[in-house]
């Protein structure tokens, strides 16, 4: 049994994250629905309409807050006494706008600085960039807990930040600890779904698939939650909005615990985790040795310096292009000996639309320009005679570099 060193009794807030998400199957399964409005409207084509990923990202974004916010005040009732009193509707409107903000910063901060990592080649940006997502992994680890209470009715936002500081004061892990077992738990179902079809090129497969990505914020808030009532049983941090005696309540909470709560805790989860890893390895290994989805016809070849660039004519009636990655397109020789693993975009035509964003899924024929970057001059590439197109371990077309064109600046 886990036990907590501010508390007066021994509990264990993962029996009881079990126990309150097992009290009413109901609620928790219109909870997670919540979390799946994003694939809803990402699927309908609502979100790829939007102009700009930061946008589409915000909307996913909300729908975790509002998660928080519904689930962590049913779940501030659920534990406190019944004399309590239920928050007032302008209360609970201010509440939700304050963790709006906290929510929205705290993505702010994380997503910002990997973007611009990723945009950039500025060596000095890259660098200050990385310690700042540092310190935007410390500031979400130590104030993890930052809507436990902003949901009990904290309206100032210093007040708030040092409630969340002081559940993690002393325990450095503690935030890591939550994230555990729902990250693991989360990629176990994924990666027993993907077993079907290792890219995801079968519709069905790709999207239950990801309506298993809720379930990490899902199992995460109600550890964090219970973890949170755990911390705030001792007599002398009980809130007045939760009343008096909430370690007897907890105590009852947990004695409901249904058995599969045990898969919440670390040391169970450790084998989930083995067997996960045992997964994803036998998945990938066969994700190399698929053909891709799509029929490729090279239609042009040009060679300039060190390039090549490839015209390719892509038809996929079956799949739409779902699971197809063309960074897998490498050039190698008639054994898999690389030539060049350096694949870029340079541009596609969907439906006559130029885009230099990559392929899309959802088309069933493109044309596109990839760019391969090598290690070997224009005469050297000229005169290769076993070229090939690959993708992963799949052989596609020879190449006949002899006859190609020069490459246009």
């Amino acid at each position: 049994m886990e036990h907590t060193k501010q508390s007066p009794v021994s509990l264990n807030p993962f029996a009881i994250a079990g126990a309150l998400i097992a009290r009413e199957p109901r609620t928790s399964l219109t909870f997670y629905l919540i979390l799946l409005v994003p694939l809803v409207l990402r699927h309908s084509g609502v979100l790829e309409n939007l102009p700009h990923w930061f946008l589409s990202g915000a909307v996913h974004r909300f729908f975790e807050i509002l998660f928080l916010f519904v689930a962590g005040s049913y779940l501030l009732q659920s534990i406190s006494c019944p004399e309590s009193k239920r928050l007032a509707f302008t209360k609970q409107r201010m509440s939700f706008l304050l963790l709006l903000f906290f929510g929205f910063s705290f993505w702010l901060m994380s997503t910002i600085p990997v973007q611009i990592i990723s945009g950039t080649y500025n060596t000095s940006i890259k660098l200050g960039m990385f310690f700042v997502s540092g310190a935007a992994i410390y500031l979400g680890l130590r104030y993890y807990f930052y809507f436990v209470p902003i949901v009990l009715g904290i309206k100032d936002p210093l007040k708030c930040l040092q409630f969340a500081a002081s559940i993690t004061q002393g325990r450095v892990l503690l935030s890591l600890l939550v994230m555990f077992a729902p990250m693991t738990i989360m990629f176990f179902l994924k990666a027993v779904v993907h077993i079907a079809s290792p890219d995801g090129r079968i519709a069905a497969v790709s999207i239950l698939a990801e309506a298993f990505d809720p379930v990490y914020w899902f199992l995460s808030t109600y550890l964090a939650f219970s973890f949170a009532a755990v911390f705030m049983a001792d007599p002398l941090r009980v809130p007045a909005e939760i009343g008096k005696d909430l370690h007897l309540r907890l105590a009852a909470i947990e004695g409901n615990s249904p058995a599969i709560s045990r898969f919440l805790k670390p040391k169970n989860c450790g084998l989930l985790l083995v067997v996960t890893i045992s997964l994803g390895l036998a998945n990938l290994f066969r994700l190399f040795s698929l053909p891709p989805g799509p029929d490729i016809l090279v239609e042009e070849i040009s060679i300039k310096k060190n390039a090549l660039e490839l015209v390719l004519y892509m038809e996929d009636e079956k799949y739409n292009f779902r699971g197809f990655m063309p960074q897998a397109l490498i050039l190698a020789g008639e054994h898999g000996s690389i030539v060049s693993r350096g694949t870029s975009i340079v541009k596609a035509v969907h439906n006559g639309e130029i885009s230099r964003s990559g392929i899309k899924t959802g088309e069933k024929e493109v044309l596109a320009v990839v760019r391969f970057a090598t290690e070997l001059n224009e005469n050297s590439l000229r005169s290769l005679e076993d070229l090939y197109l690959w993708y992963f371990g799949t052989r596609l077309k020879h190449l006949q570099t002899s006859e190609a064109r020069p490459l246009a600046d």
